[in-house]
Protein backbone atom coordinates (compact mmCIF):
# COMPACT_ATOMS: atom_id res chain seq x y z
CA UNK A 1 0.00 0.00 0.00
CA UNK A 2 1.34 3.84 -0.51
CA UNK A 3 3.93 4.91 2.16
CA UNK A 4 4.73 1.39 3.36
CA UNK A 5 3.34 -2.08 3.77
CA UNK A 6 0.14 -3.99 6.14
CA UNK A 7 2.06 -6.72 8.15
CA UNK A 8 0.81 -9.40 9.85
CA UNK A 9 2.74 -12.73 10.59
CA UNK A 10 3.63 -15.07 13.58
CA UNK A 11 7.76 -15.20 13.67
CA UNK A 12 9.50 -17.96 15.93
CA UNK A 13 13.39 -18.08 17.93
CA UNK A 14 12.60 -13.92 19.41
CA UNK A 15 15.83 -13.74 20.86
CA UNK A 16 15.95 -11.44 23.44
CA UNK A 17 12.37 -10.15 22.46
CA UNK A 18 11.87 -9.44 26.06
CA UNK A 19 14.48 -6.72 26.67
CA UNK A 20 14.13 -4.91 23.01
CA UNK A 21 12.13 -1.87 22.24
CA UNK A 22 12.45 -2.45 19.12
CA UNK A 23 12.05 -5.68 17.07
CA UNK A 24 13.58 -6.69 13.48
CA UNK A 25 12.48 -9.21 11.52
CA UNK A 26 11.67 -10.62 7.74
CA UNK A 27 8.13 -10.71 6.21
CA UNK A 28 7.23 -12.02 2.37
CA UNK A 29 5.44 -9.33 0.35
CA UNK A 30 1.67 -10.41 -1.00
CA UNK A 31 -0.53 -9.49 -3.99
CA UNK A 32 -3.41 -10.66 -4.55
CA UNK A 33 -3.11 -13.07 -2.16
CA UNK A 34 -0.43 -14.76 -3.30
CA UNK A 35 3.36 -14.06 -2.71
CA UNK A 36 5.13 -11.68 -4.90
CA UNK A 37 7.90 -12.68 -7.23
CA UNK A 38 10.30 -10.92 -8.27
CA UNK A 39 12.18 -11.63 -11.71
CA UNK A 40 14.06 -14.59 -10.72
CA UNK A 41 10.82 -15.84 -9.39
CA UNK A 42 12.15 -15.79 -5.48
CA UNK A 43 9.21 -14.67 -3.43
CA UNK A 44 9.83 -10.62 -2.47
CA UNK A 45 10.71 -10.63 1.12
CA UNK A 46 11.31 -7.39 3.35
CA UNK A 47 12.92 -6.79 6.54
CA UNK A 48 11.29 -4.59 8.57
CA UNK A 49 11.83 -2.90 12.07
CA UNK A 50 8.76 -2.24 14.52
CA UNK A 51 8.35 -0.80 17.76
CA UNK A 52 7.82 -3.58 20.73
CA UNK A 53 4.39 -2.00 21.42
CA UNK A 54 3.16 -3.11 17.89
CA UNK A 55 4.07 -7.19 18.60
CA UNK A 56 2.57 -9.73 20.61
CA UNK A 57 4.57 -11.98 22.76
CA UNK A 58 3.89 -15.36 23.38
CA UNK A 59 5.04 -17.28 26.57
CA UNK A 60 6.06 -20.53 25.41
CA UNK A 61 10.03 -20.58 25.46
CA UNK A 62 10.42 -24.07 27.49
CA UNK A 63 13.35 -25.71 25.62
CA UNK A 64 15.88 -27.96 26.55
CA UNK A 65 18.46 -25.75 26.48
CA UNK A 66 19.60 -21.97 26.12
CA UNK A 67 16.82 -20.98 28.28
CA UNK A 68 18.19 -17.76 29.41
CA UNK A 69 17.46 -16.47 25.62
CA UNK A 70 13.94 -16.22 25.58
CA UNK A 71 13.60 -16.83 22.27
CA UNK A 72 9.83 -16.55 22.22
CA UNK A 73 7.09 -16.89 19.59
CA UNK A 74 5.99 -13.23 18.65
CA UNK A 75 3.16 -12.27 16.38
CA UNK A 76 1.93 -8.70 14.53
CA UNK A 77 -1.34 -7.94 13.71
CA UNK A 78 -2.41 -6.03 10.75
CA UNK A 79 -0.29 -3.58 11.68
CA UNK A 80 0.93 -0.51 9.49
CA UNK A 81 5.19 0.10 8.57
CA UNK A 82 5.95 3.08 6.67
CA UNK A 83 8.82 2.89 4.04
CA UNK A 84 11.53 4.39 6.57
CA UNK A 85 11.20 1.71 9.12
CA UNK A 86 12.23 -1.11 5.98
CA UNK A 87 15.56 -2.20 6.95
CA UNK A 88 17.53 -2.54 3.03
CA UNK A 89 20.73 -3.74 2.46
CA UNK A 90 22.41 -0.20 1.29
CA UNK A 91 25.85 0.68 1.63
CA UNK A 92 27.03 1.73 4.75
CA UNK A 93 28.49 4.89 4.94
CA UNK A 94 30.35 5.01 8.03
CA UNK A 95 31.32 2.50 10.63
CA UNK A 96 34.58 1.03 8.96
CA UNK A 97 34.88 -2.94 7.62
CA UNK A 98 33.10 -4.39 10.61
CA UNK A 99 29.96 -2.56 9.08
CA UNK A 100 30.70 -3.92 6.08
CA UNK A 101 31.03 -7.73 6.62
CA UNK A 102 28.08 -9.25 4.81
CA UNK A 103 25.47 -11.37 7.13
CA UNK A 104 26.82 -15.11 6.61
CA UNK A 105 30.19 -13.17 8.25
CA UNK A 106 29.18 -11.86 11.15
CA UNK A 107 26.54 -15.24 11.41
CA UNK A 108 29.42 -17.55 11.30
CA UNK A 109 31.60 -15.93 13.87
CA UNK A 110 28.73 -15.44 16.37
CA UNK A 111 27.49 -19.29 16.05
CA UNK A 112 31.26 -20.78 15.54
CA UNK A 113 32.29 -18.70 18.87
CA UNK A 114 29.30 -19.96 20.66
CA UNK A 115 30.15 -23.57 19.88
CA UNK A 116 33.76 -23.02 20.64
CA UNK A 117 32.90 -21.76 23.91
CA UNK A 118 30.85 -24.63 24.88
CA UNK A 119 33.08 -27.32 24.15
CA UNK A 120 35.87 -25.38 25.84
CA UNK A 121 33.96 -25.03 29.46
CA UNK A 122 32.98 -28.90 28.91
CA UNK A 123 36.45 -29.38 28.73
CA UNK A 124 37.50 -27.57 31.62
CA UNK A 125 35.06 -28.79 33.72
CA UNK A 126 36.22 -32.74 33.36
CA UNK A 127 39.64 -31.72 33.81
CA UNK A 128 39.28 -29.89 36.48
CA UNK A 129 37.12 -32.95 37.94
CA UNK A 130 39.60 -35.57 36.54
CA UNK A 131 41.72 -35.82 39.52
CA UNK A 132 38.42 -35.80 42.81
CA UNK A 133 36.03 -38.23 40.21
CA UNK A 134 37.22 -41.49 41.68
CA UNK A 135 35.32 -45.00 40.59
CA UNK A 136 33.35 -46.03 43.47
CA UNK A 137 34.58 -49.67 43.84
CA UNK A 138 38.17 -49.48 42.39
CA UNK A 139 38.89 -45.84 43.92
CA UNK A 140 40.50 -45.19 40.14
CA UNK A 141 40.61 -41.80 39.85
CA UNK A 142 39.71 -40.53 36.35
CA UNK A 143 42.40 -39.28 36.17
CA UNK A 144 44.57 -41.88 36.36
CA UNK A 145 42.57 -43.95 33.43
CA UNK A 146 44.36 -44.38 30.23
CA UNK A 147 41.07 -44.53 28.19
CA UNK A 148 40.30 -41.01 29.64
CA UNK A 149 43.92 -39.64 28.71
CA UNK A 150 43.33 -40.64 24.96
CA UNK A 151 39.66 -39.33 24.77
CA UNK A 152 40.48 -35.98 26.78
CA UNK A 153 43.64 -35.34 24.30
CA UNK A 154 42.19 -36.58 20.91
CA UNK A 155 39.08 -34.38 22.16
CA UNK A 156 40.93 -31.22 22.57
CA UNK A 157 42.76 -32.09 19.07
CA UNK A 158 39.68 -32.05 17.40
CA UNK A 159 38.29 -28.42 18.91
CA UNK A 160 41.91 -26.87 18.43
CA UNK A 161 41.31 -27.93 14.29
CA UNK A 162 38.10 -26.80 14.48
CA UNK A 163 38.47 -23.52 15.80
CA UNK A 164 41.47 -23.43 12.89
CA UNK A 165 39.10 -24.10 10.41
CA UNK A 166 36.79 -21.71 11.69
CA UNK A 167 39.65 -18.87 12.35
CA UNK A 168 40.73 -19.43 8.75
CA UNK A 169 37.37 -18.66 6.61
CA UNK A 170 37.00 -15.64 9.52
CA UNK A 171 39.96 -14.20 8.61
CA UNK A 172 39.89 -14.09 4.36
CA UNK A 173 36.21 -12.81 5.18
CA UNK A 174 37.22 -10.21 7.19
CA UNK A 175 40.25 -9.51 4.91
CA UNK A 176 38.32 -9.33 1.51
CA UNK A 177 36.04 -7.03 3.69
CA UNK A 178 38.95 -4.41 4.76
CA UNK A 179 40.15 -4.51 1.41
CA UNK A 180 36.98 -3.82 -0.53
CA UNK A 181 37.26 -7.33 -2.50
CA UNK A 182 34.40 -9.85 -3.21
CA UNK A 183 34.84 -13.38 -2.33
CA UNK A 184 34.08 -16.93 -4.52
CA UNK A 185 31.31 -18.81 -3.84
CA UNK A 186 34.11 -21.48 -2.77
CA UNK A 187 35.23 -19.41 -0.11
CA UNK A 188 31.57 -18.58 1.45
CA UNK A 189 30.61 -21.94 1.08
CA UNK A 190 33.80 -22.97 3.29
CA UNK A 191 32.71 -20.35 5.68
CA UNK A 192 29.08 -22.02 6.35
CA UNK A 193 30.56 -25.13 6.50
CA UNK A 194 32.81 -24.03 9.25
CA UNK A 195 29.85 -22.72 10.89
CA UNK A 196 28.31 -26.90 10.98
CA UNK A 197 31.66 -28.43 11.13
CA UNK A 198 32.31 -26.44 14.31
CA UNK A 199 28.95 -27.46 16.23
CA UNK A 200 29.21 -30.32 15.21
CA UNK A 201 32.61 -31.35 17.21
CA UNK A 202 31.90 -28.91 20.06
CA UNK A 203 28.92 -31.37 20.53
CA UNK A 204 30.98 -34.12 19.96
CA UNK A 205 33.46 -32.81 22.77
CA UNK A 206 30.67 -31.62 25.04
CA UNK A 207 29.44 -35.15 24.39
CA UNK A 208 32.88 -36.73 25.58
CA UNK A 209 32.89 -34.36 28.99
CA UNK A 210 29.33 -35.10 29.71
CA UNK A 211 29.61 -39.09 29.94
CA UNK A 212 32.81 -38.99 31.65
CA UNK A 213 31.20 -36.34 34.40
CA UNK A 214 28.83 -39.81 35.00
CA UNK A 215 26.51 -39.82 37.60
CA UNK A 216 27.65 -36.24 38.85
CA UNK A 217 26.71 -34.57 35.24
CA UNK A 218 23.04 -35.63 35.65
CA UNK A 219 21.50 -33.28 37.84
CA UNK A 220 20.63 -29.63 36.24
CA UNK A 221 22.71 -27.89 38.33
CA UNK A 222 25.51 -29.48 36.78
CA UNK A 223 27.78 -26.88 34.21
CA UNK A 224 28.08 -30.11 32.17
CA UNK A 225 24.40 -30.59 31.77
CA UNK A 226 23.61 -27.15 31.15
CA UNK A 227 26.68 -27.45 28.47
CA UNK A 228 24.93 -30.52 26.80
CA UNK A 229 21.76 -28.90 27.07
CA UNK A 230 23.15 -25.64 25.70
CA UNK A 231 25.04 -27.27 22.67
CA UNK A 232 22.64 -30.32 21.44
CA UNK A 233 19.98 -26.69 21.63
CA UNK A 234 22.26 -24.74 19.38
CA UNK A 235 22.82 -27.39 16.61
CA UNK A 236 19.30 -27.27 15.83
CA UNK A 237 19.65 -23.52 14.54
CA UNK A 238 18.86 -23.95 11.00
CA UNK A 239 22.28 -21.81 9.81
CA UNK A 240 24.56 -24.82 11.09
CA UNK A 241 22.05 -27.45 9.14
CA UNK A 242 23.71 -30.04 6.60
CA UNK A 243 22.87 -28.08 3.70
CA UNK A 244 25.94 -25.97 4.48
CA UNK A 245 27.91 -28.81 2.97
CA UNK A 246 25.79 -29.27 0.18
CA UNK A 247 26.33 -25.81 -0.44
CA UNK A 248 29.91 -26.30 -0.24
CA UNK A 249 30.12 -28.82 -2.42
CA UNK A 250 27.99 -27.36 -4.89
CA UNK A 251 30.55 -24.68 -4.78
CA UNK A 252 33.62 -27.16 -5.53
CA UNK A 253 31.86 -27.99 -9.44
CA UNK A 254 31.15 -24.96 -10.07
CA UNK A 255 27.42 -24.68 -9.60
CA UNK A 256 27.43 -22.91 -6.35
CA UNK A 257 24.52 -20.92 -4.99
CA UNK A 258 24.70 -17.25 -4.80
CA UNK A 259 22.83 -15.82 -1.74
CA UNK A 260 22.00 -12.31 -1.09
CA UNK A 261 23.34 -12.68 2.54
CA UNK A 262 26.75 -13.07 0.65
CA UNK A 263 25.91 -9.49 -0.48
CA UNK A 264 25.89 -7.26 -3.40
CA UNK A 265 25.52 -8.85 -6.86
CA UNK A 266 26.50 -12.10 -7.92
CA UNK A 267 30.23 -12.87 -7.46
CA UNK A 268 32.22 -14.06 -10.91
CA UNK A 269 33.86 -17.23 -9.89
CA UNK A 270 37.58 -17.61 -10.79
Amino acid sequence: MEGGYRVSGRWAFGSAIHHADWVSTGAMVAENGAPKRGPDGVPEVISICVPIADVIIEDNWFSNGLRGTGSSHYRIEDKFVPDAFLLNRATTSRGGALFRIPTYGYVAACHAGFAMGVAKRALAEITAMAEKKKRKLSGVALADRGAFHKELGLNASKLAGARLFALDTLNRVWEATVNGERLPLVAWGECRAAMTYVTEVAAEVTTFAYRYGSGAALYQGHPLQRCLRDIYTASQHGVVSDENYENLGLAMIGKGRWDSLIGGPPPQEG
